[in-house]
């Protein structure tokens, strides 16, 4: 493989299992924070980039955070291929940065809603399986809409509904009783024209209460 990655050692100012927890963790926040993912230990780190190879700049970038750190005495830090890593603690720290990466991907696509478009092309619904909801969205009038179409081809997320309707996190929600199923937890909200349903998935069981806290929770993971 030719994918470059970065190579760190860490020489730690001190060196007792607190300081070197302590160094660990900040060293995390500040690759996630970039969304790169570590593996290994502070005498071999891989930090890998999922999304795309890591860079030159990032290179840099990590070296001067390093350099201005009290708790590094020493470091080293070398821009590689993959295919240069050898031996097995090495190989382990590549697999272990890659894990982490995939485990942030799926966490992150099972936040994603998976979008359903109406046969007549009128209404967007997004099925928000982990949290067991259910958001549909039309115009008041019920006429087809570009806009849904063009979002139903593939996994939404808040940004996308805010596209749509830029105050989608503070709608003004009124819960819609005597519907269908009354175990089913439902609110509507009406704004410029559209019209939002939020519910819950039938079988579920959730509450009025529990449907938007759940709403609320998935809003803040953004």
């Amino acid at each position: 493989m030719t994918e470059p990655i970065l190579w760190l050692s860490l020489r730690p100012a001190d060196q007792s299992a607190l300081s070197r927890e302590e160094l660990w963790g900040h060293l995390l926040s500040w690759c996630l924070a970039r969304s790169l993912f570590i593996g290994g230990s502070l005498e071999g780190v891989v930090v890998y980039a999922p999304a795309a190879p890591v860079s030159r700049l990032q290179h840099r970038q990590l070296k001067v955070w390093l350099q201005g750190r009290k708790d590094v005495l020493g470091f080293e830090i070398k821009l590689r291929e993959v295919s240069a890593l050898h031996g097995q603690i090495a190989q382990a720290a590549y697999i272990e940065a890659v894990s982490q990466a995939q485990e942030f991907l799926a966490e992150r696509m099972a936040r994603c809603g998976s979008p359903s478009l109406s046969a007549d092309g009128a209404s967007l619904t997004l099925h928000l399986s982990r949290a067991q909801l259910q958001i549909g969205i039309s115009r008041l009038d019920r006429a087809p809409v570009p806009e849904l179409d063009r979002l139903s081809n593939r996994r939404l997320r808040l940004m996308d509904l805010e596209s749509l309707i830029p105050t989608v996190i503070a709608l003004h929600w009124r819960q819609l009783e005597g519907a269908s199923d009354l175990s089913v937890g439902e609110w509507v909200a009406e704004h410029h024209g559209w019209r939002i349903n939020l519910c819950a998935d039938p079988g579920s069981g959730l509450s009025h209460r529990e449907v938007f806290l759940r709403w609320m929770e998935w809003i803040c993971a953004g």
